[in-house]
């Protein structure tokens, strides 16, 4: 698929979007609202690239112009994650949530690169305690709602 795009590249963006008329309203990326950034230039320092200066600015303010961006970016002491978000969609405690299951996932890959995709972790270890005590007790209180069932007499008349 992405050789495809490759051979279209020619294209211009808005003729994209007016060909494939997406459902979207005016204040929405046309395709997607959601960004990941995997950047290969570390954060801090600037690298010369035949001739070229190469430095990260960091900006003044920072707004999404989509729900979430999810940018990483390698560092000397490991990965460093941005996450920028829409704040009239999400609040500060759903973000930390998203960068806890993001940590546990990669922690996951690492720990396991040959897993399959269904069998990574995603929650932290409280989470799946969470849910396993939901579990334990939806499982029963219906077992408490078979035991209070008291059966009722059934009559069917065969022709």
């Amino acid at each position: 698929m992405c050789l495809q795009a490759y051979v279209h590249q020619d294209v211009p963006f808005e003729k994209l979007v007016e060909e494939i008329r997406p459902g979207r309203g005016t204040n929405l990326a046309p395709f997607f609202q959601v960004k990941f950034l995997l950047q290969n230039l570390p954060a801090s320092g600037s690298q010369v690239l035949d001739d070229i200066n190469v430095s990260v600015m960091k900006p003044e303010a920072i707004s999404s112009k989509l729900d979430v961006i999810l940018q990483i970016t390698p560092a000397e002491s490991g990965l460093h994650g941005l996450i920028t978000y829409n704040t009239d969609l999400f609040d500060a405690s759903t973000m930390i949530r998203l960068a806890e299951h993001f940590k546990v996932l990669v922690l996951s890959i690492l720990n396991n690169p040959d897993a399959h995709i269904s069998t990574l972790e995603m929650f932290t270890l409280a989470e799946r305690e969470q849910q396993e005590q939901a579990q334990k007790q939806r499982a029963q209180s219906a077992r408490n709602k078979f035991k209070g069932a008291k059966p009722k007499a059934i009559s069917a008349k065969i022709d």
